[in-house]
């Protein structure tokens, strides 16, 4: 396999946020969680996204908003064949909302809607390892599908990325696996939005809200309590939602 074994072809393997303004989106998240920023190789039009550095280690990337792209964060799944997996995106009654385009020099990527219209994106990463560090504190941590038809998703990314959807007893959610390994989770949307939700490791979920208020962004859900976990959402000024959980 030419790319690292923990994300196999139809694994997330990475997040990237669309920005009107990379520049002031990468003050922001530096400020936030410590980030450092450096260029993605190989690309020379000015399109390549700032990737962000946590110790050194690449977590996620920056990218100027295409017209039409609101500020978002989306999750990336590893394809072997763009092509082909745009053909199957349709076949299973998702749809392309981006033509392919160049991600760096060996990366080709396109956004896509899922059969009930969640948006991600789909990337034929070739050699790249993906995020080098997950789960741990400023980098990211989960996605986790918001979804009004579970039913409809559970066929779509089975049918699209071989992903299988678990029970969690007395949990309010499901989980995704690949190849017997967790991949994320899938909960009822209720009256929010269908979306996948990207969840980045904190220290101390509430000093973060403190911090994306005072930093210019919103605290859109204060810090509340789950299972072993205290999380918030917050969003950056541009409008872009990220939760927030901490870990021990």
């Amino acid at each position: 396999m030419p790319h690292d074994d923990r994300y196999p072809a139809g694994a997330p393997f990475w997040v990237e946020t669309f920005q009107p303004d990379p520049s002031a989106a990468a003050e922001f998240y530096a400020a936030l969680f410590g980030w450092s920023f450096d260029n993605a190789p190989g690309v020379s039009d000015g399109s390549e996204p700032l990737l962000a550095l946590a110790d050194g280690k690449k977590v996620a990337s920056i990218r100027q908003s295409p017209d039409g792209v609101p500020p978002t964060w989306l999750m990336h799944v590893r394809v072997e064949n763009l092509a082909h997996a745009l053909a199957e995106v349709d076949a299973a009654g998702g749809s392309s909302l981006m033509a392919p385009f160049d991600w760096d020099s060996t990366s080709r990527m396109s956004i896509v809607a899922d059969s009930t219209g969640v948006p991600f994106c789909i990337r034929e990463a070739g050699n790249d390892a993906g995020a080098e560090a997950t789960g741990e504190i400023g980098t990211w941590a989960m996605a986790s599908l918001h979804s009004t038809n579970v039913q409809a998703a559970r066929e779509f990314y089975g049918h699209d990325f071989g992903w299988e959807l678990r029970p969690v007893p007395d949990a309010p959610f499901s989980q995704w696996t690949l190849a017997d390994q967790s991949i994320g989770l899938v909960v009822d949307a209720g009256n929010t939005p269908q979306h996948w939700s990207i969840n980045f490791a904190v220290a101390d979920a509430a000093s973060i809200a403190e911090d994306a208020a005072s930093l210019g962004g919103a605290v859109l859900v204060a810090p509340f309590d789950t299972d072993g976990h205290r999380n918030t959402v917050i969003a950056d000024p541009a409008g872009a939602v990220i939760a927030c959980s901490t870990v021990d």
